[in-house]
């Protein structure tokens, strides 16, 4: 068995009792089980009503007038359509087979841009973030992308310390409350 490669029986947890494993290695499990399924434009109705409550929580200090208008602009379904439609990819993060939370990004030009990372609460905590993070910066690699981009909100420190262990830095202020961190992307060594 290559490198990377896990036994079919641990990729589909069927050969282990996750919920009597200890709590560490119960984690990297979970981890490992980690998956995104793409959403397609008939699903926007439900991610949105899954996703608008995640970052109400979120974004909690954030007055609500301009959370609200955040929100329309980026999670009401006909948002959500209209971001697809101009190549933006939304993606459910499934740990095992439930959603743990959703993602999106978006090529521009050379760059990434990762739009959304959001776990639900229970799943934060257990190296899924870290997981999708991954497929999405595997995804910039193959579509020739020479850096990543995201935008940080200024409160979310947790945020930014996640970011920048998986080597974003931090960049310029986008607006009052946000900035842009950027990672750049090693080139892929080519095989003989």
């Amino acid at each position: 068995m290559g490198s990377g490669q896990r036994p079919a029986a641990i990729a589909d947890g069927s050969a282990i009792g996750i919920k009597a494993m200890h709590p560490i290695a119960r984690r990297m499990s979970e981890a490992a089980l980690c998956s995104l399924q793409r959403i397609l434009p008939e699903e926007a109705e439900e991610l949105s009503e899954k996703a608008i409550p995640v970052l109400r929580k979120v974004y909690a200090h954030v007055p609500s007038e301009v959370l609200d208008q955040f929100l329309r602009e980026s999670l009401t379904p006909e948002a959500i359509r209209s971001q697809m439609s101009d190549g933006m990819v939304f993606c459910h993060i499934i740990s095992g087979f439930q959603r743990a939370g959703f993602l999106s990004y978006a090529k521009e030009r050379d760059c990434m841009h990762l739009s959304k990372l959001y776990l639900f609460e229970e799943y934060r905590g257990k190296g899924l973030g870290r997981r999708a993070f991954e497929y999405v910066e595997h995804e910039a690699h193959v579509q020739g992308c020479r850096r990543m981009r995201l935008e940080v909100n200024d409160h979310n420190e947790r945020a930014m310390r996640f970011y920048e262990g998986l080597g974003f830095v931090m960049g310029k202020r986008m607006n009052l409350r946000r900035f842009e961190m950027t990672k750049e992307l090693e080139s892929w060594p080519i095989d003989p």
